[in-house]
């Protein structure tokens, strides 16, 4: 008989080989030799691997095996491992458990979450709606990931919590963080940092105004079961339980609906188009993608427990102080239980699943999980029966180092027949809306400076192609074009003609050999609703490299050429972002710490800003320019001095900068918002020039127009990177077409907006 103390013939835990598609296939070999095993952890330490389902289930009915032990002084720690906070429902045994799981059950029901089911639809419904318009409008595939599971979950649990919808971008970005267990300790401890300190603002918040939603429940449940004194949560545990609701309903639920619909259109493509006809075989077939769909990144519950005294598990004696892990998924596959386990059977009936474990710490969130997945594959399956993976699953890429089996993104072609859809025979109208300038600005710029008119709209000519203008960004250089006597090298607008401005759209009508009628095109013929001219005026875009069309008016390649080629930023670099919450220095940021950058310090001009740089962007410090001298602030927070400056300001920030800046500092040049727009800088230029002599600084300009090649290098990266989820996109989504260009301007220039700002066409 194998001993199964013996840890020699096998590899390193977490085993190789385990995929959404199952657990490693080192289980199956386990199960049937080797039950109940001791493995080597990788990093180090050992632990008991329990693999058989009845065991599995006796393990969890064992009081002598505790999570709350895991949290003890001296506990086995293993690295690489997502460890949920103490406190939490998860991580204490009873008698806490049991008191704090009857309280949590009363706002957590299984009435209550049915309830929901008509608002889970109506969701749904407009997501697919949205969906199925930007299919119809690229002519190409969709991301599920981005336009589906992630915006359904969150938005689910955050109105389950009642979480306001403007704080639910930051949610995401925090769970990301905080379920990231290939970065440092102390990146997934600063996630989980924000999580709780929002969260407790939110609990306070609804102790004094109690609204329609779980944590309110929570807030007021109460139990007979008690003393007195612990007959409600405290403070501290009803910030525990949200912390578990919002972490666990988002990220598990976006990851399962994807994972189903890529088994589905994999595998099972009859299937797909059988659920879509006979919504009534849904709910049994999320109870077999519920077995065999692998979510557990490392093959188990991912939860140490800890014998609290000599245990015998499987036949086997699990000393007391040793870890023991449940693989749950090799349970799921255990022939003992299941006929046929490896084969997915949509119509299954028998024993239950052990997907949301079992006995006291059964998942609370199962009602919700398995509403959220009916509903979700009913709506895809009925609405989208053609649908088929637009890559082959082989080049699909998942999150690298997540608890979860998640993936990045899920390109889907949804048209029945899979054929690339054209816009060729949209009607064109006789007309196209356009913004012209009215008049030049003598001061502030108002609504009054623009004029809306019309042009009329054709066929092409030879050689010309007409766009429909989908998206346009807007920026502050062109207030200067609204200046005729600028000083920057520059076309001007004219009066009473159209103004134009950086655009991406869709081809509707080609005559050019150059470019076909669903065709991604970049170009700066904005500011209206179509464009026409020749094809050498269009850049095409390659959709497959981002996520959507909007990404390509991203001011990366003027972040990632100032940033990477002029201040050459890398290793252990301390770099200073002026003006970093626009759409250049979002960027110029995060690109440097992806280059390397040991610190990175931006500044801005709110508290609401520098919360964003920081809790978001992964910026270390921000602080706001109008709270004292900018040269005292990036003292403190450099104190050994800057070696990349990357200026979008000027003025006393540049100047400032170059005080703290360490010798040989390198400066990318690349704005002077201080003295934009005719702004009062004093008249005089404040930089120190004997500074930048003697610290024999590098002051160096750069331009923003860039090469087809530099953007479509930038492009590639950019992709990369944020299916990698390594950035953000800070930008804002402005609907309302062309009419809505003159007052979002005139805002920009307010300075109401962060990140890029985006203005929707089309």
């Amino acid at each position: 008989m194998p001993d199964v103390h013996s840890t020699e013939e096998l590899p390193l835990f977490p085993f190789p080989g385990s995929s959404y598609r199952g657990p490693a296939p080192l289980f199956a070999r386990l199960r049937g030799e080797r039950p109940v095993v001791r493995v080597a952890w990788q990093g180090g330490g050992h632990a008991w691997l329990v693999t058989r389902y009845a065991d599995i289930k006796a393990a969890l009915e064992d009081p002598r095996l505790s999570r709350a032990a895991a949290y003890a002084p001296g506990a086995p720690a293993f690295s690489g491992l997502f460890q949920a906070p103490p406190g939490m429902i998860i991580s204490v045994d009873p008698p806490d458990h049991t008191r704090l799981r009857a309280l949590a059950e009363q706002a957590f029901s299984a009435e209550r979450i049915e309830a929901m089911r008509p608002r889970v639809r109506e969701l749904a419904g407009r997501l697919l709606d949205s969906v199925e318009r930007e299919a119809r409008t690229t002519g190409g595939p969709v991301d599920l990931v981005a336009s589906f599971a992630a915006p359904l979950a969150m938005t689910v649990i955050c109105e389950l919590l009642g979480v306001p919808e403007a704080d639910r971008n930051r949610f995401h970005a925090w769970v990301r963080r905080f379920a990231d267990v290939s970065a440092p300790p102390e990146h997934s401890a600063e996630g989980g940092k924000k999580l709780g300190e929002y969260i407790a603002g939110l609990v306070a918040a609804k102790r004094q105004t109690p609204g329609n939603d779980v944590l309110s429940a929570l807030i007021a449940a109460r139990t007979d079961h008690a003393a007195p004194a612990d007959d409600r949560l405290s403070f501290d545990e009803l910030v525990a339980l949200g912390f578990t609701l919002l972490g666990a309903g988002f990220d598990s639920s976006a990851g399962q609906i994807a994972n189903f619909t890529l088994a589905l259109l994999a595998d099972h493509p009859d299937a797909w188009r059988h659920l879509g006809e006979h919504p009534e075989d849904v709910p049994p077939a999320v109870e077999e993608l519920l077995r065999t769909v692998n979510l557990n990144g490392n093959d188990t519950s991912g939860l140490p427990r800890i014998a609290t005294e000599d245990v015998v598990v499987g036949g086997v004696t699990v000393p007391a102080g040793d870890a023991v892990f449940l693989a749950f998924p090799s349970g799921n596959r255990d022939a003992a239980v299941f006929d046929r386990p490896d084969q997915v059977d949509l119509r299954r009936t028998g024993p239950g699943h052990l997907a949301f474990g079992h006995g006291i710490h059964r998942c609370l969130g199962a009602p919700l999980a398995r509403l959220e997945l009916a509903v979700a594959i009913e709506e895809l399956t009925r609405r989208f029966p053609g649908a088929r993976l637009a890559v082959p699953e082989q080049e699909l890429c998942w999150r690298l180092g997540d608890v979860n089996h998640n993936l990045l993104a899920l390109p889907m072609n949804l048209h029945p027949q899979g054929a690339p859809m054209t816009t060729e025979h949209e009607h064109l109208p006789a007309t196209s809306r356009e913004i012209r300038l009215a008049a030049y600005p003598e001061g502030p710029v108002t609504l009054e400076h623009f004029e809306p008119g019309e042009s009329p709209l054709g066929e092409p000519g030879d050689g010309q192609v007409v766009v429909r203008n989908d998206w346009m960004t807007l920026g502050s250089v062109a207030r200067d074009q609204m200046n005729p006597d600028t000083k920057l090298p520059i076309p001007v607008f004219q009066p009473g003609v159209a103004m134009w401005g950086r655009t991406v759209g869709t081809v509707v009508r080609s005559n050019s050999p150059l470019l076909a009628v669903g065709d991604l095109v970049e170009h700066f013929n904005g500011w209206r609703e179509y464009a026409v001219g020749t094809a050498h005026e269009f850049f095409k875009r390659d959709r497959s490299l981002l996520p959507g069309p909007e990404y390509f008016l991203s001011q990366g390649p003027t972040a990632w050429h100032g940033m990477v080629g002029t201040a050459e930023v890398g290793e252990g670099d301390v770099v200073f972002v002026s003006g970093a919450t626009n759409g250049v220095g979002a960027l110029a940021g995060q690109i440097a710490r992806l280059k390397g950058a040991a610190r990175v310090i931006g500044s801005t001009g709110s508290k609401e800003k520098t919360d964003f740089l920081v809790d978001e962007l992964g910026f270390d410090a921000a602080f706001d320019y109008h709270d004292g001298p900018v040269a005292e602030r990036l003292a403190e927070l450099a104190p050994d001095g800057l070696n990349v400056v990357f200026d979008n300001v000027g003025g006393e920030q540049f100047e400032a900068a170059v005080q703290v800046a360490a010798p040989g500092a390198r400066f990318a040049l690349c704005g002077a918002l201080s003295g934009q727009h005719g702004a009062d800088d004093g008249g005089r230029p404040r930089l120190a020039l004997m500074s930048a002599i003697t610290k024999s600084l590098t002051l160096r300009g750069f331009a923003t127009l860039h090469t087809p090649d530099q953007i479509e290098e930038w492009n590639a990266q950019f992709g990369a990177w944020l299916r990698e989820g390594r950035i953000v996109f800070p930008h804002t989504v402005v609907e309302g077409g062309v009419a809505a260009l003159p007052e979002t301007f005139v805002a920009l220039l307010d300075r109401r907006y962060t990140g890029t700002v985006v203005v929707k066409l089309s």
